[in-house]
């Protein structure tokens, strides 16, 4: 009888304590009253507005962060995103956005791309700067010329690069800033980009090129002045 009893007890206490916790759990002090948005540019922050809207007045118990986290991530525009509760009634959502390295010419539109090659943007939505114009007729070209810009990278030209585009199958020109031409194709290695662009600036500060072409063994220069015959 002492038994019964004992486990009838035990069963009241826990039914008390579940249903005490829960009642607690859905008072009004967890109602979402405010949500941080961190690392958003202004026109991204913007974005979030219906989703502030739906989550505002919520109970914080109820919300999948999860869920929050990987319609975020559905934004092109956003690299990283993470969901924290940071209050009884507050959460963070913090971004990273993708920055802008190059910008892509394809099919008549001109489009924003990050490091690692996402299109994630129109050249409207960003003010002008200085990044290189890949100019490409296909998705193939655009990997491949993405292949040489990576090489590239580390080195002195990377800079001073204003456009890169496909001549022909084996040739990819390199229009630097001040107008000259870099040839090179797919199969130029990292080397060969940073011992060229030494031998350039050394070269250039003498005499003005024309064009220097990596494609070859050796380094092949032309000077302006080569076209008068001088």
């Amino acid at each position: 009888m002492k038994l019964i009893f004992r486990i009838a007890l035990i069963i009241l206490l826990t039914f008390g304590v579940i249903t005490t916790e829960k009642n607690f759990l859905k008072k009004t002090i967890f109602e979402i009253k405010n949500i941080k948005i961190e690392g958003a540019s202004e026109k991204l922050e913007t974005s979030f507005t219906p989703l502030k809207e739906q989550l505002i007045g919520k109970n914080i118990n109820d919300i999948n962060i999860k869920e929050i986290e990987k319609r975020i991530s559905q934004d092109v525009r956003i690299k990283n995103v993470s969901v924290i509760k940071t209050a009884l009634n507050e959460i963070a959502i913090k971004v990273e956005e993708r920055e802008p390295k190059y910008y892509l010419q394809y099919k008549k539109n001109i489009y924003i791309l990050d490091k690692d090659g996402i299109i994630y943007n129109y050249l409207n939505d960003l003010k002008t700067k200085d990044f290189p114009f890949i100019v490409a007729k296909s998705e193939e070209e655009i990997q491949t010329l993405l292949e040489v810009l990576d090489k590239v990278e580390a080195t002195d030209f990377r800079d001073i690069i204003s456009q890169i585009y496909m001549e022909s199958e084996n040739c990819i020109n390199l229009i630097l800033s001040n107008g000259v031409i870099i040839k090179t194709n797919k199969e130029v290695t990292k080397e060969k980009y940073d011992t060229g662009s030494y031998l350039f600036f050394d070269l250039s500060s003498r005499k003005k090129i024309d064009y220097m072409d990596l494609r070859y063994e050796d380094y092949i220069i032309k000077y302006m002045e080569d076209k008068n015959g001088k």
